[in-house]
Order: structure tokens, then sequence, then C-alpha cells
């Protein structure tokens, strides 16, 4: 419930009120603490109100279900198990013995000393330094989506994404989709840091991935006219001679994120190095309670992830400050979180998630007194930047490899295809189909199977893909025609019987093809079904329509 003024009998501060911090308030609620919640916005929440893409994951994470409507959710379950919400409030300071001072809208200083706390307070962006960096113009690409998703004020016209990895990919995606026009991507690496499925999308949009570049210079006199790239040698040095200009007013830094530890610092709780999660953490011990007795850490604070890895170790940091409240017994807390951690392991797994795991258990197994040394990481075979790469032998041998292959057509019934060739943690397709025609290993991140005999064409796994990875191929349509049913989040939404071009998976114009059907129902959840029919010849390489655009 949301209050307004300090509870000061709190058993259980919880600092932060994202999806980890609502996911510790929830679970301490529900076994008997007094938790007051704060965060210094106006709304919890924290990144899932700006979110407007689906989540990966599995049920337990709310798959399937855009960022705004999980938060929705998390809130509804924080009234109901009795958390007390403070909004506009600013942690001041934490003291050695746990005393805690807020400012509370701005005015009012009030010091509480709780039995337990739980830090969740996020990370925040990497900028890049480069000429012109200090242009208007040059944002974040955090800044951007809260411009666009928050604010619905388009940040620019023309825009420059400097990173590729999810945050990236995804932002870059939802400008295309408020209207931008996205020049490019750029990269230094020599394949792009997120799921091939989001760079599948922005290729169909028909924007470049500029990989193995970087960005060499903005340009302009009062603000951002010009972004100069340059291609980077194995050593991301720029090589001479490969410059080139791209016209654009908004430059964005999708560059990496970092753990805000500055509370844990603060409390005295001491900290490790772990380069898969962002650079300095504060350390924690399986149940995510720090050096210090009683203080608890979750999300980003505890290692840059993402959201559903946050909402889980919020979880698990909750039901420790429970037992460390003594609410429950050691027992129920070792049973309530099993489950958790079977399923934060599955997220942690495949060519995404292992080095994260590895990176936690090497965490948890170093004890507070003790160091990680550089030789840990050596062995574990992780990488020592900030970014969302996976480990090179990992790497496949190209990101669009999972959008490469031809659509297996079963004559004249439309069936599901599949560009999800890659080990993400994602299964809301399995329970989304009615007729048991989807099947995956036991792993979370095992890549998914069709039974095309049992497949109705129904599209329903269509509209639950986060990646858009689905779509459903008919080979044959009347006497010489395919048809292709695919998500399109754009606007203007095309209208039956109307004449539009397909393109390949890279953009690129194919053939003319005509509309025949649009479908948008509640069941698809915002993600509207456009069906086109084109000729027959082009069936095994058209994946989308050329996008229209409504003028600015």
């Amino acid at each position: 419930m949301l209050i307004s003024k300090v509870r000061e009998d709190a058993d259980l501060l919880v600092v932060g009120g994202g999806p980890a911090g609502l996911g510790a308030a929830i679970e301490a609620g529900r076994r008997g603490a007094r938790v007051l919640l704060v965060d210094e916005h106006n709304r919890p929440g924290g990144q899932l109100f700006k979110q407007i893409h689906k989540f990966f994951g599995s049920h337990a994470h709310y798959a399937g279900s855009r960022g705004f409507e999980i938060g929705n959710r998390l809130l509804i379950d924080a009234r109901d198990a009795g958390v007390s919400v403070l909004l506009s409030t600013k942690v001041l300071g934490i003291f050695p013995d746990r005393r805690v001072s807020l400012l509370t809208d701005g005015q009012k200083v009030v010091t509480i000393k709780p039995r337990a706390v739980v830090l969740a307070t996020g990370g925040g962006e990497r900028g890049a330094s480069f000429p012109g960096w200090t242009l208007p113009g040059v944002i974040t690409a955090g800044a951007a989506q809260t411009f666009c998703n928050i604010h619905r004020v388009l940040p620019g016209k023309r825009v420059v994404m400097m990173g590729s990895g999810n945050v990236g990919l995804i932002v870059a995606y939802q400008l295309l989709q408020a209207g931008a026009d996205v020049i490019a991507l750029v990269e230094a690496k020599e394949e792009i840091g997120g799921y091939q499925v989001h760079g599948s999308k922005i290729l169909r949009a028909g924007v470049p991935i500029c990989t193995g570049h970087t960005v060499k210079e903005a340009r302009g006199s009062t603000h951002v006219e010009e972004v100069v790239i340059a291609a980077v040698d194995a050593s991301c040095s720029e090589i001479p001679g490969t410059e080139k200009s791209l016209q654009a007013d908004t430059l964005c830094l999708a560059v990496g994120l970092t753990s805000d530890q500055r509370l844990a610092t603060m409390a005295g709780c001491r900290l490790c190095f772990s380069p898969e999660f962002g650079g300095t953490i504060p350390w924690h011990d399986k149940n995510l309670e720090t050096s210090i007795p009683g203080i608890f850490v979750a999300g980003d604070c505890a290692g840059i992830e993402e959201a559903n890895t946050a909402l889980d170790e919020g979880r698990i940091a909750g039901i420790g400050a429970a037992c460390a409240l003594r609410t429950i017994s050691e027992a129920e807390r070792e049973a309530a979180t099993a489950e958790i951690w079977d399923r934060l392991n599955d997220l942690r797994s495949g060519s995404f998630g292992t080095r994260r795991r590895m990176g936690k258990e090497r965490i948890m197994r170093s004890g507070h007194g003790q160091e990680i040394s550089c030789s840990d990481c050596e062995a574990s075979g992780t990488v020592t930047d900030n970014t969302d790469t996976v480990p090179t032998e990992s790497c496949p041998d190209s990101f669009l490899i999972g959008d490469d292959h031809p659509p297996v057509g079963k004559g004249k019934k439309p069936v599901a295809v599949f560009y999800c060739d890659q080990d993400i943690p994602c299964n809301p397709c399995i329970s989304a189909c009615p007729v048991g025609a989807i099947t995956m290993t036991p792993s979370l991140t095992g890549i998914p199977r069709l039974d095309s005999d049992l497949c109705t064409g129904c599209g329903r796994c269509l509209s639950v893909c986060p990646g858009q990875a689905i779509v459903l191929f008919r080979e044959e349509y009347g006497q010489s025609q395919s048809t292709l049913t695919f998500v399109y989040e754009y606007l203007p939404l095309p209208q039956k019987g109307e004449r539009v071009r397909a393109v390949d998976r890279f953009g690129a114009v194919l053939c003319n093809a005509e509309v025949i059907r649009v479908s948008q129902t509640q069941q698809q959840n915002r993600s509207p079904l456009v069906t086109i029919a084109y000729d027959r010849l082009y069936a095994d390489r058209v994946r989308f329509i050329e996008r229209k655009r409504e003028e600015l």
C-alpha cells in the first residue's frame, strides 16, 4: 500500500522499487515481515514501466508479457503482501549499525533502524568519450527509452545507435516503433552482443548493423548533425581511411551498465570484482546476504543481468531477510529458495548465461573474507569486459544463422516456422500451443521443435514470442502464390487488400505482395498479425514487408 510518511516500525527496509526490490518485498511480506519499500521516483516498478517489449524466460518470469504489465502484476502482489511503499524518497545514508537516513519529498529527513535491509538500487549506464560527445543529441539508450516510452517524446528523427547488446537492439527497435529513422547500429566487435532474434528484427526493418566499427566523432554546431564512424581492427584500434559520415541528429550510447554499490559501500559491505557482472559489486552469499549481517543485495546492484534474474534474486533476498528476521526457519528458507535457484541456473545456462552462473558460483564460493583472484576468472574462460557477448568459443559463425534457413511448407496447410536457433532462456511458445505441437528439451535454453503434423496454424505462438522469431508459412496459396504471417508492431498498420513490398531477412525488397489478412485480438496482446500473399518463386526468402513510414 502507498503511504505518505515513514513507517518507523518496519522490520525490513527495501531500497529500490524495481523488479528486484519488489520481488524481495513481496516474499518477505508474505512471510510475516513488516516491510517498508522506498523509491526515489514517484512510481514504483523501476525500469519495468518503460519496457514495452515482451520478456524472455519462463512462466514464473511472466515470459511473453510486456515489462509494464509485469510491473503492474508485481504492484498488486506487493499490495496483497501488505508491503508499505513510500515514493519520492531518497536514502541519504546507511550507517554501520544499520541506521538509515531518508529524505522524503525533498524536505524532511527521517532516520530509522530496520532489523534488516535489502539494497536493490540497480545500476547505471556507462558513457563513451570521443570528440563531440558533449553535444546535445548524444544520449544514452536508457534516456532515449525514457523519452519515448514514458514521456512520449521522440528524442530525434535520425538516430545512430552505438552498441549491439540487448539494450541497444531493443531500444533501436522501439525508436523505429516510435517513428524515428534509425540510420545504423554500430558495434566494435565482429558479431552483435545481444540475441540473434533482436538483431534480425532490426535487419528486417532495413537498418544496417555495422559490426567491426566504432564511433569516431560526433559533429555539429549547436547539436548533433553528423556522426563519423570508422572500422576497427582486432584490438579495436581505428583503421585510417575507413571513415564514413552519417547524417543524424541523435547518437544513442548503449555501451554497458555498471552496478550501483554506493549504499553498500557506505554500509561497509565488502566489495569484489566480477567481470561477468559489470565490475565491482558487493560480495554476497547464496542468500544474497552481504558481509554485513542483515544487509542483502539483489538485482543489478548485485551484478548486471536481465530483469527476470533480478526478480528471482530479489525473491531469494526477501526470503533470506525473512529468515534473518526469524519469521521463517532456515529449513523453510532452504525449501523456498531451492526452486528459485533452479530457475536462476536455467536462466544462467547456454552460451549467454553460463559464464554468469560460473561467476556467481565463484563469488559465493570465495567467502566474504577472501579475494577473487584473476586466475579464477581465467580458469572459468570468461572475458574481462562488460559487454553482453558470449565466450568466443560459443559464438556462431554468423549472428544471423538463426534466420538463414528456408521455411519448410506443408502444401496448402499453414504451419509455424521457427527462426530461434540460439540457446536463449525462453519457452512461452510451449504453453501457448493448444495442441502440444511445440516441444523443448527440459532446459529453459533448449531449442523449440515443432511437430508440423500436429500444428494447426492458429498463430498463438507468434503472439507470445518475445523475439518475433516465429512465422506461419503456407507454401501453396492459389495457383502460384505462398503466404506468410508475422507479427507487425509498427504504425500505421497495413490494411487488408493493400499492396506492399515483401523483403528478405536484410530488409531488401524482393517482390510485390498483397495483404490478405490483418488480425488484432486481445489474446495477441498488442502484437497484430499480418498475412501477405506473394509469388511462390520467393517462398524461401520472404521474411517481412517494407515498413510504412509516417511523416514526423
